[in-house]
């Protein structure tokens, strides 16, 4: 009773660490004791009676627990399948070592050598599961990848794989797993890791080239826009040249003549709303060239014209040339964007509709605040933060998560969200070094 009470519970702990060692996420404590406790009881209860026909079970109910209520239900998957898969490689790799070594059979290496086995495999099982939750989630960044045909082919392979490896698992466990049909399973196993693990690297690395030449076609056609926009305030200011030089030519006939009425009239009626409409439509738009990356200075190009065609009141305020910061630009373009996005939806839907953006260079840091008007908010600040959280109706709340992670992820950034009404405001520091 107690072996088998044991054996289930490093059989569940097995499952554990090939679910949750693997998740970008961090789970909540209550999610893993769920997990922990469903697989032990899973185990001790049936297993006497279906020996492994159980596994199909615990790996169900272990997809369940992940993915409810998990908004990135597609990369969960396939984060357990690659720790389901190193589980299983991990388990034969040590009784085929063991078997050759001692000479036993895996029934009396599990009966006899169960505590043995178990302080080599779960050490070796967590730095396994934990080394492919930095390949995949540090490396080929699958959590930010959108479901696409590459991933759902990605999850598939991975699904049959699973459910072979189940399929052996149970036929050798029929067989009382003679030594041949664990050495040829763990063949198998090892073969087929090998082919979906290079699947998944070579998916992985493909999606990120469709990704980034997806970026490009955007900062391409931002800096496309942008580059109209200039041509555009050029054009601009070559017919001011040529209006302001017809104003002093009638300035000068009206004094010439001492004629301060119709001076006066003149100044009131045709120069001063003039001024007052070339200060309004000014929004500083050439303070951008202190921008030395193309990339990110074409995406705060692109939003900041759109939220000026929208009405919007837009102030930008660069102090001095920014260079490059010691940042993914990829990663801080999509924060900026995130940010940018809300700050426009927010101040169209205000009365004052104004958007702020201001980039300092500081003596070891560079500041970037983006400030903007917005109706009342019906939650606070820390309660935006969280995922699936939104004040846009039919909107995921999915942006802010994803800048939180992403900003987090950089020990040289600080960061923080303040809302005095009507402004919100957006602060991020990124120091040179890390502090």
């Amino acid at each position: 009773m107690l072996y088998h009470l044991i054996f289930c519970f490093l059989s569940a702990a097995g499952f554990f660490l090939a679910g949750i060692n693997t998740q970008y996420n961090n789970i909540s404590s209550k999610r893993k004791a769920a997990l922990f406790l469903s697989l032990f009881l899973i185990m001790s209860l049936t297993s006497p009676f279906w020996g492994q026909l159980v596994t199909p079970l615990c790996f169900l109910v272990t997809i369940f627990l992940l993915t409810w209520h998990n908004t990135y239900k597609i990369q969960t998957i396939i984060s357990f399948l690659i720790g389901y898969l190193l589980l299983v490689c991990s388990d034969y790799l040590l009784a085929t070592c063991m078997h050759t070594l001692s000479g036993l059979t895996i029934v009396e290496l599990r009966k006899d050598y169960l505590l043995p086995m178990s302080l080599i495999y779960v050490p070796f099982l967590y730095l396994t599961t934990r080394l492919a939750r930095y390949i995949l989630h540090e490396k080929l960044r699958i959590q930010e990848q959108r479901p696409g045909r590459l991933t759902i082919m990605l999850l598939l392979n991975l699904s049959v794989s699973a459910v072979i490896f189940i399929f052996a698992i149970i036929y050798g466990d029929r067989l009382g797993y003679p030594p041949n049909v664990v050495s040829f399973n763990f063949v198998l196993f090892a073969l087929y890791f090998l082919s979906s693990t290079l699947l998944l690297y070579f998916t992985g690395k493909t999606m990120q080239k469709d990704n980034q030449l997806e970026l490009e076609l955007v900062q391409y056609e931002n800096l496309n826009t942008y580059t109209k926009e200039v041509e555009q305030l050029y054009q601009d200011m070559r017919a001011f040249r040529h209006d302001y030089i017809d104003l002093l030519t009638t300035l000068k006939g009206y004094i010439d003549r001492d004629d301060i009425t119709s001076l006066k009239e003149y100044f009131y009626q045709e120069i001063l709303p003039a001024g007052s409409e070339m200060t309004s439509s000014d929004y500083r738009l050439g303070l951008l060239s202190r921008i030395k990356d193309d990339s990110l200075k074409s995406l705060l190009a692109a939003k900041l014209m759109a939220a000026h065609s929208q009405g919007i009141h837009v102030h930008i305020e660069i102090t001095e040339d920014i260079q490059e910061m010691p940042v993914k630009m990829i990663d801080l373009i999509r924060v900026l964007g995130i940010f940018l996005t809300n700050a426009i939806e927010a101040a169209e839907g205000s009365e004052e509709k104004e958007l702020d953006l201001a980039m300092i260079r500081e003596s070891d840091q560079t500041a970037v605040l983006i400030r903007n008007t917005t109706k009342p908010l019906s939650l606070s600040v820390q309660q935006l933060m969280r995922k699936d959280v939104s004040t846009k109706e039919g909107h995921s709340g999915l942006g802010l998560d994803t800048a939180r992670r992403i900003l987090d992820s950089y020990p040289n950034i600080q960061w923080k969200l303040h809302y005095d009404a009507p402004y919100f405001l957006v602060q991020i520091r990124i120091a040179d070094q890390p502090r």
